[in-house]
């Protein structure tokens, strides 16, 4: 299977020099100002931390968001990394790159975070890139790479008759919790099963995700076929493909403590993915050898939120992120679709749109003015978001094009929401020993593999 992805258009030698002289800074001047968190109805955490018992669901993601049914499925052309890319004239990477080198050429690693000279600063780069190397090899992210390198629809270097003859299957109960143990062992904190759900497949395939120009696309189709492909025009899915395994893994608490928009809090968010990434692509190698079509997902291919409430694993939170029992938003998620047959788990409900109504800290803390402060949800995104909503659902809209600029300009990705969430607060805790590590103090904390603590298990 072959494909025929143009890649990410890079600025040349001589027009990122100009960005970093700050021609094209002057581009960007205006977007704190114009982003600030405006004072809402909301003041900070009126609401004790939240105390929740779980409880079985009979409402799917669409039941629970009351989507209207002519809700449509969402393009990645539309997402906020390429409308912000359009807007600014340049690749949203490349902006947020430039002032990433800038801070730490000023002995910074974020938004108001100094630390003492340029050497520590480059060694927090380089936890940065320990941290986020498999995503970057995988993904990174996976956002508009369907079928591309350890995330081809198509099984790699396994014996053709194992791929080719499918397991016999007699027990499907007993097969997923198989399953599911397989999924631990290749790197899943947690694992949820659904059916998919077609509306919350994308639409399409954005092929140049972080260029300005024009967007460039081709639909994700489903036809009774028995393997996927890829043409001129489409990605072809198998409609037998009816199943999400949805994987979900922590994020390094002591490092998105600092935040907002820090080298350490994208290395946090990086180390999720990557460590999602391994396991999505491991656990797709591990099915295709049962015989069965196995497509590994980031960001990718279809809505990890919805998908994720369906197979039980969380709700919906103020904040734009899905919100577990276990450890609050402060997970990333990731997908196998497959054809093998498996048990789905039923969705569950805790509290979590009551609590998020009462509570609005994410509003308060977003730098950019991105969350909703409003009480009330609604079927509509802001207007200041275009293209970036997706109408017909009832839920807090985030403005994704404020978000990715304050990302842009602040020269690291936030992460501010996720820290401050008191579902993180209530099951991860404050920090180490109940400290709230700076950027000193964090090479003195225990160092376990992932940056994990016993409390998270």
């Amino acid at each position: 299977m072959k494909h025929n992805h143009s890649k990410d258009t890079d600025l040349s030698r001589r027009r990122f020099m100009q960005y970093m002289a700050g021609a094209s800074l002057a581009s960007l001047s205006g977007l704190i100002s114009e982003a600030k968190v405006q004072a809402g109805p909301i003041s900070k955490r009126t609401v004790p931390l939240p105390k929740f018992k779980i409880q079985i669901s009979d409402k799917t993601a669409f039941q629970q968001y009351k989507c209207k049914p002519n809700l449509k499925r969402f393009g990645s052309e539309n997402m906020a990394f390429k409308v912000t890319s359009e807007e600014l004239g340049f690749p949203f990477n490349q902006a947020y790159g430039a002032n990433l080198k800038r801070n730490m050429q000023n002995g910074s690693i974020g938004h108001g975070w100094p630390v003492k000279d340029t050497i520590e600063a480059r060694m927090w780069y380089a936890l940065n890139v320990a941290a986020t190397t498999w995503n970057d090899n995988i993904g990174p992210d996976g956002e508009n790479r369907e079928n591309m390198g350890f995330l081809s629809w198509l099984p790699q270097g396994l014996p053709s008759d194992f791929t080719s003859t499918p397991l016999p299957l007699d027990n499907v109960e007993n097969l997923t919790r198989k399953i599911k143990v397989i999924a631990s062992y290749a790197g899943a904190d947690k694992t949820g099963i659904t059916k998919i759900d077609q509306r919350w497949m994308f639409n399409s395939v954005c092929l140049n995700g972080l260029d300005p120009g024009e967007p460039q696309i081709k639909h994700i189709v489903l036809k009774d076929v028995d393997q996927p492909s890829e043409t001129e025009t489409e990605f072809v899915m198998p409609e037998s493909v009816r199943y999400a395994i949805v994987i979900i893994n922590v994020q390094p608490r002591a490092l998105t403590q600092l935040a907002p928009s820090s080298i350490a809090s994208v290395a946090s968010t990086n180390q999720g993915y990557a460590q999602g990434a391994l396991t999505a692509v491991a656990l797709s190698q591990a099915i295709r050898s049962l015989g069965y079509v196995a497509i590994p997902c980031m960001n990718s291919t279809a809505m990890s939120i919805p998908l994720a409430i369906d197979a039980g694993l969380g709700e919906l939170g103020r904040l734009g992120y899905l919100i577990t029992p276990e450890w609050g938003p402060h997970v990333r998620i990731d997908k196998v679709l497959t054809n093998l047959p498996l048990k789905p788990d039923k969705p569950i409900t805790f509290g979590v749109t009551e609590y998020c109504t009462e509570c609005g800290i994410c509003a308060v803390e977003c730098p950019s003015g991105a969350i909703s402060p409003d009480k009330k949800r609604s079927y509509k995104p802001p207007p200041s978001a275009g293209r970036c909503g997706n109408a017909g659902a009832l839920k807090w809209y985030i403005d994704g094009k404020k978000c990715s600029r304050w990302w842009a300009e602040s020269g690291a990705p936030c992460s501010n929401c996720m820290n401050v969430c008191p579902y993180t607060q209530a099951t991860l805790g404050d920090g180490f020993e109940g400290k709230t590590p700076d950027p000193d103090t964090f090479w003195e904390l225990e160092a376990n593999a992932y940056g994990r603590r016993s409390i998270i298990y």
